[in-house]
């Protein structure tokens, strides 16, 4: 059985705005209304990456409640009406198409006129390639290293992503490979393509593990980034793996067919120099 990878980013959930229980609505003593803004960016995710978020809250002593987060500008937000008590657990479970991608859960005591963080951490469901850490704030003029690593691979033979950024905002200083993972099983590194562009704003990295019989499965770091800051504001780095934007994208095993993955970005604020 594949096991899931526990990502420590943290997505959070405050109530707020709460209300007595109206007698047309669900038993209980109290309802509090849970109003959600889910930060995405925060795991490294962005809401092209999903086409769904769900979130549940369940308890013994209460009727399941569900709704579907609205994806828009990095955040999932939803609001929802849930009987106070104790022991509420929050499920949120991430969709790709018709795909469980994500699940995470918690568990919370709800009293009325309290505010409550809710941190729930996620296990990825699929292969995953990510960009760590996921989320960042840094001082202009100021750099800082994300690692390009892949997560939960099953017999990984070649390795082909891209990179793209704001050139206005960062640069890439340096480029390097990290080659324990691939190498792991005793086959070499075959480097079709690793290569920076700042004018453009791009990283190619395309790698394959000779021969395709010492494919690699686990979890690893492919190469290592490291960004200068250039000015102030919010900015992404966001990760490419699809084959159909780019041939020599993609994730494939040791008999050459794709492997499905979830790919997740980088969001990174930069601030005044101190």
């Amino acid at each position: 059985m594949q096991k899931h990878l526990l990502i420590s980013a943290c997505l959070f959930l405050t109530t707020l705005a709460c209300q007595s229980l109206a007698p047309t609505e669900p038993h209980g003593g109290d309802v509090i209304t849970v109003q959600t803004a889910l930060d995405l960016t925060a795991a490294g995710l962005s809401t092209t990456g999903l086409s769904r978020l769900a979130l549940e809250v369940s308890a013994s002593d209460m009727d399941t409640v569900r709704t579907d987060l609205t994806l828009s500008d990095g955040y999932a937000r939803a609001s929802l009406k849930v009987p106070a008590g104790k022991n509420r657990t929050f499920t949120a479970l991430g969709y790709r198409q018709s795909d469980l991608v994500l699940r995470g859960s918690t568990t919370k005591d709800l009293q009325k006129g309290k505010e409550v963080k809710v941190e729930i951490e996620f296990d990825y469901l699929l292969p995953t390639v990510i960009l760590s850490p996921p989320r960042l704030t840094v001082a202009a003029d100021s750099q800082f290293t994300l690692y390009l690593a892949a997560r939960q691979m099953q017999k990984l033979a070649a390795f082909g992503a891209r990179l793209t950024f704001d050139p206005t905002r960062l640069r890439v200083e340096e480029l390097g490979r990290e080659n324990a993972f691939l190498t792991s099983q005793g086959g070499s590194i075959t480097q079709m393509q690793f290569s920076r562009n700042n004018t453009l704003g791009q990283v190619d990295v395309v790698l394959g593990v000779f021969p395709a019989a010492k494919a690699v499965s686990g979890t690893g770091n492919i190469a290592r980034v490291v960004f200068k800051a250039l000015q102030n504001g919010p900015t992404s780095i966001e990760l490419h793996l699809d084959k159909n934007t780019h041939a020599d994208l993609g994730l494939y095993d040791d008999q050459a067919h794709v492997i499905e993955v979830l790919a997740l970005s980088c969001a990174v604020t930069v601030t005044s120099a101190p």
